[in-house]
């Protein structure tokens, strides 16, 4: 865990186009950091399948303008996901949006 906090802090992130983070057990206390802090204008692939997140830390996916580009995130087996699908449908944010998987969720 301590080497994917520093991944998540450098600068490496700032070019990728995807970004797959799926089946590490990050939860929203430490997610919800980079979420806010997140800066990069290439970023269209986002899978965060079975990372213990809840709409606490993913709200910040809305609140981002730097997850404009996404056109694909994987949210399945995560928490609370129906309250990010309702907020989905009212913004703008996401707007590039394509696919949502939100498969097994609870």
């Amino acid at each position: 865990q301590e080497n994917l906090e520093k991944f998540l802090d450098s600068d490496l992130l700032h070019n990728l186009s995807h970004l797959d983070l799926s089946d590490n057990i990050i939860f929203d206390d430490r997610m919800t950091p980079f979420l806010e802090q997140f800066n990069s204008k290439n970023l269209v692939h986002l899978n965060l399948r079975n990372c213990g997140l809840s709409f606490d830390s993913l709200k910040h996916l809305f609140e981002n303008k730097h997850f404009s580009t996404l056109r694909d995130i994987d949210l399945s087996s995560n928490y609370d996901i129906d309250q990010f699908v309702i907020k989905l449908a009212k913004t703008e944010t996401l707007n590039k949006l394509r696919k949502l998987s939100v498969s097994n969720t609870y």
